[in-house]
């Protein structure tokens, strides 16, 4: 056995792996999911429970558990003698006898071994924290503590679809645990609390209210649990903040009859607490704002909450008051490109619901894009909440998990200006002047740089509340903001507004930048320091209070003429102490982070008081034109109007004009006119002073005759119909990388000769022909690419062929301290060299101009993201010439321009013309897929043979690739029809296989083999043979025959015995082949 349990987790002993594991590995430390421990790697329970089932192939680990979980309990629920019972069911409904719970690990006996997943790691757990620590719990806690466990576990077993014993169900103990209140004021002025209690889909509503407030009415005190008299035995059980919400509401009891109406609309004024929130309370006012939707999104209106409104003098005379904490609304398309597969894994999504069959289905199947870990995002994330503040209060025998659950918690609310300029600054006139002398003696602003400065300040003599400045990735944005920020307080310093702080708001990955261009740049004393205002450093400004968000309150108290640096999450979740603050400049760099109007990142930034504030974006519009008018609406509130009338003016007739390129044109052109004089861009095509020579080279390359039989399979396949469009680019798009990528498992590609796989990709060929050269020049490069199975696989071929050491690559599972310790590693390595990198996580953020040659053996929906990613590389010192590399797997049989990679090159291409000249956004949708789908489906008839699954390509499919050849192996019998069991609690069965007639049936355990010359042992008979009742119990009146299936040469002898004694029918390696034989299956994935 390669790995050991421990109380913390599984050991692996990676002196036993592969190379694949180990690299794998190496990821996952990086990634902080697993952490070394001399020749070993441990992974936590918690990890091992969402680790994948490739993953865990890869370090045979133990299967996903196939079985039901069931909780009894033993005992009463008011009582001290309450126990949990887990048990865990045959498919026949029986109890295996004494299983074992280790950690995330589920034993039944010696030979079987799964893993739990973790939905079913939480509930057992939480059964067995509660059955440890019940004994120390007092009398008078007991029920409010066991009903809240068992409202967990509730919980739990709903989403990991375990039994629960009849007593514990929600219809004989419906348990109610509110996190949140509100309040109804009747005409009398009684008051009656509302109880917000958070469902399933995370989003807080009012539960029971008439109910709960006629119990409430009824007890002089407030109590910790209420019981219901209703049949399901209804128990609300209430945390310590909302007592004292509950409190507050016993205490005030009733207003005058004439307060009423006042208190309706203002009923913070009589409940400030954070645990009170008044959004669910019906109101017109606003409504308007909206009610936009399709391109834009639903505005979030819970965050217009009309509530509140506390005014204070500290903050901005933008500041409404507090209003509840939600998730914001995304306004734009999304940079998520979430129509389409990840490169890489589509097949391993796909291949678990077949075709689908509509455009809704096949948007379902994707598994999770890899955009999402990628790039934090910030425009849809929710606060992180720390509820430090709250730590002393007392909790009831409360579990870290409960503890960390979070409270009804508010945030600043602002002016929006969503439906009427309500907020637009008055302009008044400054006088000041620029000082070259800020500067250090050796810097020289080149001619453009200069012009960009004197822009800045014409804006701010003019009284304007700021600019955004849009020049391209690499053009000195840094450098222009601290030369026109020195200039102006040097030359300025009689003015008491250029004397106040500067505050820098931007990535964590980009203040050591800030930090080492102001100290390369600006002269000495102009300043009088850098400041952190993150991290741990926000330490030294605690107050030892709180705020109504829940953070730790500070008071920032800086020096005259001191820049702060702080990140975007910091803003955010200390916004109370920075808008208190006034602000001389504020600078957004990457002001694309705050295109969403309604995050919480967003409204934070503009809640700051601030007299002058310069944006900074080389990309200001990603997704929507809505990204430019949120950015707008900070640097210049009005300047685009309200939003929804921008919205009519550039957002609906951009959607009607999608095909007609000079209608585009001209409204862009209109748009930036608006935009004037506030927005300025300029582009590295503009053959600015200063840049590098560029030279892009498409490398277009016919594809190997595998990989051209495979590409058009698929294709045939889409022309009849049997894939959605959709699926079937994602198919084209991982076969144009590589024909076996999500379909081979990673160690697969491993064994194989690194001569074979890379001979085997168009792309791949022209990469290593690229890098031939490169090596010869001694020189570096970059390698974007998205599929993080593909990243380890090229290293390891890279490694292989080149006998260097390459870096692990940079991809969004690792944090960024390790990504930028990685690009220092390789900017200062000497001599050829090569780095992966992921598009998203790379794309900013990153100077790596040791390399000058960029490969994109991956190409983004997005062109704006590609060229983010270049211009990690094309930048001002740079000082080689610059070469862009597109390799092109390129399909004779289609013509000129006819395969895939040549017609996203072409959709590229025609976005990037329109963006350069319109701003227009250049993000994906699914209108780009399918469009482009009909254009290949369209292009002429290919000619050539089918390729066929061969016992040499099972062996190296991934283990869900198995199950679905499998299935369509028996369809193609056509004597049966053929499902697949769900992924998780199949109990025991992959493949139902029902004759036609419907009375006899196969019920098929597949077990896949890397290595076909494994045994296969006896686990695979108990499972199916277990599994029989279930599934004739379930297809009324079908007799199946249980069957064990495998590409492994046999079973062990034990397993044969069992399966002799049982009626197990085994079909092993030969066996398999014949079937291929006897029924061919087109590789159509």
């Amino acid at each position: 056995m390669e790995w050991t349990l421990t109380e913390q987790g599984i050991v692996l002993h990676t002196a036993q792996f592969g190379a694949a594991a180990r690299d794998r590995l190496e990821m996952m430390c990086l990634a902080e999911q697993a952490q070394e421990c001399g020749d070993a790697v441990l992974i936590l329970h918690d990890t091992l429970a969402a680790l994948s089932d490739e993953d865990c192939r890869l370090f045979g680990l133990p299967e996903r558990n196939p079985y039901h979980i069931a909780v009894y309990a033993e005992g009463d629920l008011g009582h001290a003698d309450l126990r949990y019972r887990i048990n865990v069911l045959r498919p026949d409904g029986t109890v295996f006898v004494n299983p074992v719970f280790q950690g995330a690990l589920l034993i039944i006996d010696s030979t079987q071994i799964y893993r739990m997943s973790s939905a079913e790691y939480r509930l057992v757990r939480r059964a067995e924290e509660s059955n440890q620590t019940i004994g120390d719990v007092g009398r008078t806690e007991l029920a409010a503590f066991n009903c809240l466990n068992l409202a967990e576990i509730q919980q739990c077993a709903r989403t990991a679809q375990a039994r629960l014993e009849e007593t514990l169900s929600e219809r004989n103990n419906r348990i109610i645990v509110p996190e949140q209140l509100d309040v109804q004021i009747a005409e009398d002025g009684s008051i009656a609390p509302v109880l917000l209690a958070r469902n399933d889909s995370g989003k807080t509503t009012p539960v029971d209210s008439e109910t709960f407030a006629a119990l409430f009415g009824r007890q002089r005190r407030v109590s910790s649990l209420y019981r219901g008299n209703d049949e399901q035995r209804t128990r609300y059980v209430c945390r310590p903040a909302v007592q004292d919400g509950l409190a507050q509401i016993k205490a005030v009891g009733k207003v005058r009859r004439e307060d009423v109406k006042r208190f309706r609309t203002q009923p913070r004024e009589l409940f400030a607490d954070a645990v009170f929130s008044f959004d669910s309370q019906d109101n017109d006012a606003g409504k308007e704002a909206y009610s936009i939707t399709e391109d834009v999104g639903e505005l979030a209106d819970d965050w217009l909450a009309e509530e509140g409104q506390f005014v204070d003098d500290a903050y901005s005379d933008r500041v409404t008051g507090l209003a509840a904490i939600h998730k914001g609304t995304y306004y734009g398309s999304g940079h998520r490109t979430d129509w389409i597969a990840d490169e890489g894994e589509a097949e391993a999504a796909e291949v678990l619901s077949d075709a689908a069959d509509s455009l809704e289905e096949a948007e379902r199947s994707v598994s999770d894009d890899e955009n999402m870990k990628d790039d934090v995002r910030e425009d849809t994330a929710p606060l992180d909440l720390d509820t430090e503040a709250f730590d002393d209060v007392p909790v009831p025998s409360q579990t870290a998990d409960e503890k960390s659950q979070p409270i009804a918690l508010q945030a600043l609310d602002i002016k929006a200006n969503f439906d009427i300029v309500d907020y637009a600054p008055t302009m008044e006139q400054r006088t000041g002047a620029l000082e070259a002398t800020a500067l250090n003696a050796d810097v020289k602003l080149l001619d453009y740089q200069s012009a960009g400065v004197a822009w800045m300040f014409e804006a701010w003599q003019r009284g304007y509340k700021g600019v955004l400045l849009a020049d391209d990735m690499g053009l000195g944005k840094t450098l222009q903001t601290l030369a026109f920020a020195a200039q102006l307080r040097k030359g300025t310093s009689d003015n008491a507004d250029a004397q106040k702080p500067m505050l820098i708001v931007a990535p964590i990955a980009l203040l050591k930048n800030w930090q080492n261009e102001y100290r390369k740049f600006i002269a000495d004393g102009v300043f009088r320091d850098v400041m952190p205002l993150h991290g741990r450093s926000l330490r030294d400004y605690e107050t030892g209070e709180g705020t109504p968000n829940g953070k730790k309150k500070l008071e920032i108290r800086l020096p005259v003429g001191a820049i702060a640096l702080t990140t975007y999450e910091t803003l955010r979740d200390y916004q109370f102490s920075f808008a208190e603050v006034n602000w001389g400049i504020i600078v957004v760099d990457e002001a694309q982070k705050m295109k969403n109007p309604s995050t919480g990142v967003t409204k934070a930034i503009k809640a700051m008081k601030y007299d002058y504030a310069v944006c900074l974006s080389g990309t200001p519009v990603e997704n929507s034109w809505v990204d430019l008018w949120s950015i707008m609406d900070f640097v210049q509130p009005g300047q685009l109007g309200v939003l929804k009338e921008f919205h009519n003016r550039y957002i609906v007739p951009l959607r009607q004009m999608s095909d007609a390129p000079h209608e585009i044109e001209a409204l862009g052109k209109h748009l930036k006119d608006a935009l004037n004089p506030l927005f300025m861009r300029r582009m590295k095509r503009d053959n600015l002073e200063g840049l590098p020579k560029k030279t892009v080279c498409p490398r277009p390359a016919q594809m190997p005759s595998y990989q051209k039989e495979r590409y058009r399979t698929v294709i045939d396949a889409g022309r009849r119909g049997e894939l959605h469009p959709l699926v079937m680019l994602a198919r084209l798009r991982n076969i144009s990388l590589h024909p076996d990528l999500g379909i081979k498992s990673p160690a697969a590609f491993y064994e194989t000769e690194v001569e074979t796989v890379i001979g085997q990709s168009a792309r791949l060929i022209e990469l290593f022909a690229i890098l031939e050269d490169v090596r010869r020049r001694a020189e570096k490069a970059l390698i974007f690419l998205v599929s993080k199975d593909m990243q380890l696989i090229l290293k390891h071929l890279l490694q292989e062929r080149f006998g260097i050491r390459v870096h692990p690559p940079v991809n969004g599972d690792m944090n960024g301290t390790a990504r930028q310790k990685i690009v220092d590693q390789f900017n200062d390595s000497v001599g050829f060299n090569v780095l992966i990198l992921s598009p998203e996580a790379a794309g900013v953020g990153f100077t790596i101009t040791a390399a000058n040659h960029v490969i994109h053996l991956s190409r983004t929906w997005n062109p704006a993201k590609e060229d983010q990613a270049t211009d990690r590389v094309y930048r001002i010192g740079q000082e080689k010439e610059v070469f862009v590399y597109l390799p092109m797997a390129c399909h004779t049989d289609f013509g000129t321009g006819g395969s895939f990679d040549e017609k996203l090159d072409e959709l590229l291409a025609y976005k990037r013309r329109l963006s350069a000249n319109v701003l227009f956004p250049t993000t994906d949708t699914s209108k780009d897929g399918l469009d482009l789908a009909e254009k290949l489906t369209a292009e002429k008839e290919a000619c050539g043979q089918n390729y066929y699954w061969s016992m040499e390509d099972v062996d190296t499919v991934k283990g869900d690739v198995f199950e679905c050849l499998v299935a369509d192996l028996y369809r193609g019998m056509e004597q049966y029809t053929v499902e697949r069991t769900p992924h998780s609690h199949d109990n025991g069965a992959d493949v139902v296989a029902v004759e036609d007639g419907g009375r006899h049936g196969l019920l098929i355990q597949c077990k896949h083999a890397e290595d076909a010359r494994k045994t296969i042992g006896k686990d695979a008979v108990q499972e199916i043979r277990t599994a029989v009742s279930y599934y004739e119990k379930k297809y009324g009146g079908v007799s199946f025959t249980p069957v064990a299936l495998t590409n492994a040469s046999h079973f062990s002898e034990g397993a044969r015995a069992l399966a002799s004694a049982n009626g197990v029918t085994l079909i092993e390696r030969y066996e398999l082949g014949e079937l291929l034989k006897k029924y061919p299956l087109v590789r159509r994935y």
